[in-house]
């Protein structure tokens, strides 16, 4: 007895130490010598869960938990950030345990996660409390994510390969009968009811109308479950609703009055930056296929040269190889100025301590002998365009693209007044393999944050990007059409490495990419850990000594340095 109390104590005494503060691998050792303890610590978690997730009515009208008096987050929001820490804390050597999930059972927490993970809570939640944690911190998804990986392993192995989850809901709908007095169109109870858009909740829930796609995963995620809850009726077709929904925007736009007469701002911004971005999806398309419709799956055509020799055609195929490189040179500077132009190279490293500076070498360095790559006026002038397509010399797969000229004026004057808007938003701090020689600022601009992170942090918008104001919601939309603009135009010329980047950032949706906004930003030779190597870039305005372009893109594999263009996309 006296040994159980002990280890008890221990772990009880550990567990009052701040997150911060808690060794992961000690923490999960005491959990695991105290099994006695782990009835009252889940049902702890169960408890603050609960209390922070009120109990919800169908007239999108619950009763708020009392707000703190000057405004800060109450406590309540972080005891549940701390539980959602811990539980994302259990190791795997106790969460397979039997004894671990007898208790998880007992004490109601797969109950409690279900409850919270439903559907309709997008919407039906109104607190800014339980918003906040699932537009923040992704309660619901974190719940259900943590909640799978402790079901037993052989419960998991009689589950269907590919249970279809999203339509369980929708199937058990069909035999309710639907309330007779709701038959209006979507588009007009969205004007009644607004918050069917969970735009705090659910930022991404704004690009519900974009494509048919995205309708139809919303409908099934929250639209549908929440319209239900509400009364109405949802025995339909997701396609065919969109349908008319679109429709109804196109007559509604095509008036004399356009969209003014919807009363919500949030409803009218969404609306009118859905027909934006399909009008922009249009034009991207025709310029980008301008010359070529009928062989969109290749970017070899182009009947302003197809007649000419390979070598002075608009598109350029580049054998590549990769080389190795002398690891000694991470951290160095590549520069066209002479010595006493170039940056000063840093001493010192954040901690303040010295270190030795690195060289600034020039492309030509021995060490590095780079291929230097330029844009060919002549080309450009006669076809629109310089292509550079970067090609495996044995499979003859194209690795990679870089495009002179690559959007429309429209398209580019859109891209420019995006990032201007970012102007003054916090630029992102680098790793230390960027202190030896760097400058600029560089931007976060999307939907994930790139590492560290507060407590408890999932994937979301950075600041700026929010749906409560006219500005953030204008800026969720505009950083969709500038991927729309780079993703359409890489696609048109480079079909093949949009494929392998859906394949990869499939589980982060079209939208959940990040985007970094660069102003004369320069960086030393680094190594990037990402297993694939499919980002894009795009230069939208190049001001520099041409005769140095100091603003270089260089791939020290490949052995290439491309010297850069206002309007290019790579």
């Amino acid at each position: 007895t006296d040994s159980v109390d002990q280890r008890v104590t221990a772990f009880e005494e550990f567990d009052l130490r701040p997150l911060r503060g808690r060794s992961k691998t000690r923490w999960n050792r005491l959990l695991l010598a105290a099994p006695e303890a782990w009835p009252s610590k889940i049902r702890s978690w169960v408890d603050i869960l609960r209390e922070a997730s009120p109990p919800t009515d169908n007239n999108l009208n619950i009763s708020p938990l009392a707000p703190q008096a000057d405004g800060m987050p109450r406590p309540l929001y972080y005891s549940v950030i701390q539980a959602l820490c811990e539980i994302k804390l259990v190791d795997k050597r106790v969460y397979r345990l039997p004894a671990w999930s007898a208790r998880v059972k007992i004490c109601d927490f797969p109950r409690t996660c279900e409850e919270i993970s439903a559907p309709a809570k997008y919407v039906l939640w109104t607190d800014p409390l339980i918003q906040d944690l699932c537009g923040k911190n992704r309660l619901q998804e974190l719940l259900a994510v943590q909640l799978q990986k402790w079901v037993p392993q052989d419960i998991v192995s009689s589950w269907p390969p590919r249970p279809n989850l999203i339509t369980s809901w929708n199937r058990r709908l069909l035999s309710v009968q639907p309330s007779p007095h709701v038959t209006k169109p979507l588009l007009l109870v969205l004007q009644l009811y607004p918050e069917l858009i969970p735009r705090v909740s659910y930022p991404q829930g704004v690009f519900f109308i974009l494509g048919q796609p995205i309708f139809v995963n919303t409908w099934y995620k929250y639209l549908g479950a929440a319209l239900h809850s509400l009364g109405f009726k949802v025995v339909v077709r997701p396609q065919s609703l969109y349908n008319d929904i679109m429709q109804y925007i196109s007559t509604w736009s095509r008036g004399s009055n356009g969209l003014s007469h919807i009363s919500d701002w949030g409803l009218r911004i969404i609306l009118e930056q859905t027909l934006d971005y399909r009008a922009l999806k249009k034009q991207v398309n025709e310029f980008a296929y301008s010359d070529k419709p009928h062989v969109a799956t290749t970017p070899d055509y182009c009947p302003q040269c197809s007649t000419l020799p390979a070598n002075k055609r608009c598109v350029q195929r580049i054998e590549v190889v990769d080389q190795p490189y002398d690891p000694d040179l991470i951290g160095s500077g590549i520069s066209m100025a002479p010595p006493d132009e170039c940056m000063p190279k840093i001493k010192f490293d954040k901690s303040g301590k010295l270190k030795e500076p690195r060289p600034i070498l020039t492309p030509d360095d021995p060490r590095l002998t780079l291929t230097i790559l330029q844009a060919d006026p002549e080309r450009i002038k006669r076809c629109g365009r310089h292509l550079l397509l970067f090609v495996n010399p044995d499979t003859k797969e194209i690795m990679d693209f870089y495009l002179y000229h690559a959007f429309s004026d429209d398209a580019w004057q859109k891209l420019l007044s995006h990032h201007e808007e970012l102007s003054k938003v916090k630029p992102l701090t680098r790793g230390a393999q960027f202190d030896s020689y760097s400058g600029g600022t560089m931007i976060l601009y999307g939907p994930r944050t790139a590492a560290g992170g507060a407590p408890a942090d999932a994937m979301q918008y950075y600041a700026g990007m929010t749906a409560k104001t006219e500005q953030g919601l204008c800026a969720l939309f505009h950083h969709a059409e500038d991927m729309l603009i780079m993703h359409e135009t890489a696609r048109a010329v480079c079909p093949e490495f949009i494929r392998r980047q859906t394949e990869v950032t499939r589980r982060l949706g079209e939208f959940g990419l990040t985007l970094y906004r660069c102003y004369n930003y320069t960086s030393p030779i680094h190594v990037d850990p990402d297993k694939h190597h499919l980002s894009l870039c795009c230069q939208i305005i190049a001001q520099c000594k041409k005769k140095r372009y100091e603003y270089a893109f260089v791939r020290l594999r490949w052995r290439i340095a491309i010297q850069p263009l206002t309007n290019s996309l790579w």
